[in-house]
């Protein structure tokens, strides 16, 4: 081979993402990646929207966006996005897909946070009286917590998807 070889580049990793969640369900059962599976389900189920979902694509759904928001922002930021009325199903989500222990870090969390948002406050009202009740370094540790005990997260993921794999249609 010359100096000068051809190289096979890795499509981009955003362009990736958006053809895995494109995908239709009858090509996402042939995915091998676990990764690969997850990201085109999540993407599958995301455009169906939360109120047309079965009961278990649910669960996944809602595990997908709560481990999204507390990855990149923390409990926060999952409360603001989709307000605490979404979150009283969580850790039973989470415990139906395999991660007891963040079940019980969410189930904490959920304790710390305000009443359930109405659509005339303020998310950001909500936030500063939260800030000033002391309890943010709480809910901060909280969210390093969920993030660290999500080991394994597209095999178990997957493997509930598979599990329940006549609810995801």
């Amino acid at each position: 081979m010359g100096l000068f070889r051809r190289v096979k580049k890795e499509p981009n990793i955003l362009d990736r993402t958006r053809a895995l969640m494109a995908m239709n369900i009858s090509d996402i059962w042939s995915l091998q990646s676990d990764d690969d599976f997850v990201t085109a389900m999540d993407g599958w189920v995301s455009k169906k929207g939360r109120n047309r979902l079965s009961p278990p694509e649910r669960a996944f759904y809602d595990v997908m966006r709560l481990s999204q928001d507390v990855a990149e922002s923390g409990f926060g930021a999952y409360y603001l996005n989709h307000g605490n009325e979404d979150m009283a199903g969580l850790p039973e989500a989470l415990y139906a897909l395999g991660f007891g222990k963040a079940a019980e870090t969410a189930r904490r969390a959920l304790a710390l946070l305000p009443e359930p948002r109405h659509s005339s406050e303020s998310g950001d009202e909500l936030m500063d009286a939260f800030e000033a009740s002391g309890k943010t370094e709480e809910l901060d540790a909280l969210s390093r917590d969920f993030n660290n005990s999500l080991d394994g997260f597209a095999s178990l993921c997957r493997g509930y998807i598979e599990k329940n794999r006549k609810s995801f249609k």
